[in-house]
Order: C-alpha cells, then sequence, then structure tokens
C-alpha cells in the first residue's frame, strides 16, 4: 500500500479526538550530524493508540548545517494497546519502518509500574527484523531491550533510558551487540505544551568503539 494512503487511513479516525503532536531536533556531535523527526500520535479511550512518525536530515553539500536541504529519511507507523491494571500498565505493540530501499518491522512489549510519588519504572523488549530490497541477501535480526526510570513532580518530568541491542549483524566497534544512554527533561506549559531537551550517549560508528554525545530540544503540543 502506498504511504501516502497508510498516513491517511491512520490519520481519518483521530480528527475527531485529541492529538498529540512532538517535533524534534537531533544534533551529533562527534559526526556532526542533524536530524529531525515529527511524531503525530493518538491513543483512544478503548486503549488503542496509533502514531506516524516522519524522519528527516540535513543533506545536500553540508549535512553539518540544521534544516538545510532536508530530506526525508524514514516513516513509521505504530499501531498499539495500553491496558492499565491499577499501577501495571501493559502495551504491546507493532511499528513498520520503511524507507527508500529498507523496511523493519518491530513487534514489541512493554511494562510500566508506577509507584507512589510520581515515581516510575519500565522495561520493553523489541524484536526488530529490517530487510532491504536492493540487496536479497542482506537482512538484521535485533534483539532490544530498554529500561526507563523516570519521575513526576508538579509540571516537571525527568526520565532516563538505557536501550542495548544485540544483533547479528556488526553494530558498534565490530560487535553484535550496541548500547545507548539518555537522559530527558521536561515541563508542562498551560497544559498543552511541553518542551524538553535531551542528552544521550551513542555510538560513532560500527568498527569504531569511539562514543559521542546526542543533543536533542523538542516540543510536545497535546490537543
Amino acid at each position: 500500500m502506498n504511504a501516502k494512503w497508510i498516513v491517511i487511513l491512520m490519520l481519518g479516525p483521530t480528527i475527531a479526538h485529541a492529538l498529540s503532536l512532538d517535533l524534534r531536533h537531533e544534533y551529533l556531535d562527534d559526526s556532526q550530524q542533524n536530524k529531525d523527526r515529527l511524531l503525530l500520535s493518538h491513543r483512544f479511550k478503548n486503549g488503542l493508540g496509533m502514531s506516524v512518525e516522519t524522519k528527516f536530515r540535513s543533506g545536500g553539500d553540508d549535512s553539518r548545517k540544521p534544516m538545510c536541504h532536508m530530506r526525508n529519511s524514514s516513516n513509521e507507523y505504530t499501531l498499539s494497546y495500553l491496558q492499565k491494571m491499577n499501577k501495571w500498565n501493559l502495551q504491546p505493540g507493532l511499528a513498520v519502518e520503511t524507507s527508500t530501499d529498507k523496511e523493519t518491522w518491530k513487534p514489541s512489549l512493554r511494562l510500566q509500574y508506577d509507584f507512589l510519588g510520581g515515581i516510575y519504572t519500565a522495561v520493553r523488549y523489541r524484536y526488530e527484523y529490517s530487510h532491504v530490497s536492493s540487496t536479497a541477501s542482506h537482512e538484521e535480526n535485533i534483539h532490544r531491550g530498554d529500561f526507563w526510570l523516570g519521575y513526576r513532580w508538579r509540571a516537571w518530568k525527568l526520565e532516563y533510558n538505557y536501550l542495548y541491542k544485540h544483533s547479528d549483524q556488526i553494530r558498534f566497534d565490530n560487535r553484535h551487540d550496541d548500547y545507548e544512554h539518555n537522559l530527558k527533561l521536561g515541563r508542562i506549559i498551560a497544559q498543552h505544551w511541553m518542551p524538553y531537551v535531551e542528552v544521550g550517549n551513542v555510538s560513532v560508528s560500527k568498527t569504531s568503539g569511539e562514543r559521542q554525545t546526542r543533543f536533542r530540544v523538542g516540543l510536545n503540543w497535546s490537543f
């Protein structure tokens, strides 16, 4: 199905309901890359959720310049279901990410527990299967685990995320595994807006053991 029609089908049922729009810019200090993403999501009262995410990167002669000759790098479509059980939240989901020559399927299962005092923790397992259409023999299987620890205080939200992935292909430092650390701080303004900043530690390349800092700034709008 054409990606344009997938977007229309996913957005159609959400027009009459509340939506969440998230715009984020990213900068990697070692590779000096600029990336952007736009995420549109909604969750119905019955627990069904859906989202459409579009990712961009700066292109042209100098990719280090933000918002310069921006090119669409991929689109991701996600369908999930949230089951609330007192302080526990269980969320199975399925995401499909597509680009010019690559398709990735991402089934997942997320479990969250909310403590007293605004503290919460969550874990998620996600399996990722990627296939490059131009090379029939190039496939990748990734087992990914995420851990979150967060704290909500009044209008503030602080969240730490650790990510680990193991692949059947080389991912980092000529090894089959990779990891990331990320810290996010946001503040709700006027009930609907939440600007936020993130600082992360990520790998530089598949064949190097170097790490780099990832900076992100974003704005979430719920309406």
